[in-house]
C-alpha cells in the first residue's frame, strides 16, 4: 500500500507502474489493453513511465470521453498530452471541418513527422487521445509533406518565402 502522506496523483502512477504485468503494463508495442473508465487515467500515465520514449494512442467512443481523459492525463502524467480531435461534421454533409480542427490535426501530425518517429532516442514521449472517429476519418494527402508556417512575435519573416509556401 501507498502511505497517506506519499499519496498523490503521481505517485499513484508510480505504484501502478511497480506492478507491471498485473495490470497489463508490461505487454509488448502495439498491445491492446482495456481498463474502466475510472482508472484509465491513473494506469495510462503509470503505463507511460514504464514506456519512456514511446509514443501511446489512447482510443476512447467519443469526443467527450477524449477531451475529459486527455485533461485528467494532463493531471495525472508529467510527460506531453496531445488531444487528436474528429471533425464535427460527417462524411456526406456538404460542410467542411473547422478550420480549428483541422488545424489540431495537421499540427499533430507536423509534430509526430518531425520528431524522428516512435521509439528513436531523441523522441520525447507522449500519450495521444483520440476519439475513435478521429482515427477513421481521412488525413489530407498534404499531411505527409505539409511543413507550418511559423510566425513568431519579434521575428523576422522572409515575407516572399512566406508567400511562395502559403501558394503552394
Amino acid at each position: 500500500m501507498i502511505a497517506t502522506d506519499e499519496t498523490s496523483l503521481a505517485s499513484l502512477a508510480a505504484h501502478a507502474a511497480q506492478h507491471g504485468r498485473a495490470l497489463g503494463l508490461g505487454l509488448a508495442p502495439g498491445s491492446v489493453v482495456a481498463w474502466a473508465d475510472h482508472v484509465r487515467p491513473v494506469l495510462l500515465a503509470a503505463l507511460s513511465r514504464t514506456r519512456p520514449r514511446d509514443t501511446l494512442v489512447v482510443v476512447v467512443a467519443t469526443d467527450t470521453q477524449a477531451r475529459s481523459l486527455a485533461d485528467d492525463l494532463r493531471a495525472f502524467s508529467e510527460i506531453s498530452v496531445d488531444y487528436f480531435p474528429a471533425w464535427e461534421t460527417l462524411p456526406f454533409e456538404r460542410v467542411s471541418p473547422g478550420v480549428e480542427t483541422m488545424g489540431e490535426r495537421m499540427k499533430l501530425i507536423a509534430e509526430l513527422r518531425s520528431s524522428g518517429g516512435a521509439g528513436a532516442v531523441d523522441t520525447p514521449p507522449r500519450i495521444i487521445v483520440a476519439p475513435v472517429r478521429a482515427l477513421q476519418q481521412r488525413l489530407s494527402p498534404a499531411s505527409l509533406v505539409f511543413a507550418p508556417l511559423v510566425v513568431r512575435r519579434g521575428g523576422t519573416l522572409d515575407v516572399e518565402q512566406a508567400q511562395r509556401t502559403l501558394v503552394e
